[in-house]
């Protein structure tokens, strides 16, 4: 079943009321009560299905802070990506790492990690020159 269809399903539907009553139908982010609100996954597990977690995954936002938590991600992908592009790590290396990328960063049922915790790791990533570093190490390699 896609992931449209099961948003759909009556399972769904009363988790997500479950959970915007219990947030009192408020932006947990922002405080906003007059936006439209999304039950927002702070992360997956692969095999269950939307609705078959624990309350305390799910937080009610408003769809701009749920739009931000997405864009956010996403900026971050692509300047990963265009690190990437720039060394001289072997395709088979690169292909795995955009494998990866693509399946923390889209909502898939396989996407089984914390969105922020995913966040937190490509920063650290990237601030601390982390692929730099593996493709310095690389280099050495082959000299």
């Amino acid at each position: 079943m896609s992931y449209q269809k099961k948003l759909q399903n009556p399972k769904w539907q009363k988790k997500r009321l479950e959970i915007l009553q219990r947030d009192d139908f408020t932006c947990q982010s922002c405080g906003s009560d007059n936006e439209e609100l999304h039950v927002h996954h702070k992360w997956y597990e692969y095999g269950k299905d939307i609705w078959d977690y624990d309350n305390e995954c799910y937080e009610t936002l408003c769809h701009l802070c749920h739009n931000e938590i997405e864009l956010h991600l996403k900026e971050i992908l692509v300047d990963i990506v265009m690190e990437l592009r720039k060394s001289v790590i072997i395709q088979s290396d690169y292909t795995c790492i955009l494998n990866l990328l693509n399946s923390i960063s889209y909502k898939s049922e396989y996407a089984n990690y914390n969105p922020y915790r995913v966040m937190d790791a490509i920063d650290y990533i990237v601030s601390n020159d982390v692929i730099g570093q593996i493709i310095e190490m690389r280099s050495e390699k082959f000299k």
